[in-house]
């Protein structure tokens, strides 16, 4: 049956995840995560007669450890009532983990969008067989 869930599959567990505006990973495989942040600041442009605004141009960071088999993540924002305001533009991201080199797997995706609402907001990251 081609639906059944690999019987194998450990689940990864979320080792990390931060906004930040510098992402990378270096020749030697360390990762780098620089101006982490977790606040928007909220303004208006000289001139704009509209509602003040958070425009967010950034990195969300995040890694996975652990676990055996392959997954995918879809990743959103959202807002308090779950609605969901910004869903990764390439889908979902796939990654393989377990042992030796492969033991966890880190993304860099950039987010961009325009908060007109203040309020809290929430990224979801939904991970999958597969």
């Amino acid at each position: 049956m081609p639906d059944e869930i690999d019987p194998f599959l450990i689940e990864p567990e979320l080792w990390f995840a931060v906004l930040c505006h510098r992402f990378g990973v270096d020749e030697e495989k360390n990762l780098n995560i620089n101006q982490v942040f977790n606040q928007c600041h909220v303004a208006s442009p000289p001139g704009w007669p509209g509602t003040p605004f958070a425009h967010l141009k950034a990195y969300l960071a995040f890694g996975f450890s652990h676990g055996a088999g392959g997954f995918s993540v879809l990743v959103d924002l959202c807002d308090v009532d779950g609605h969901v305001l910004w869903s990764s533009p390439t889908g979902p991201l796939s990654f393989v983990v377990g042992p030796g080199e492969a033991a966890g797997a880190v993304f860099g995706l950039g987010v961009e969008y325009v908060f007109q609402d203040l309020g809290n907001y929430y990224y979801r990251l939904r991970l999958r067989p597969g």
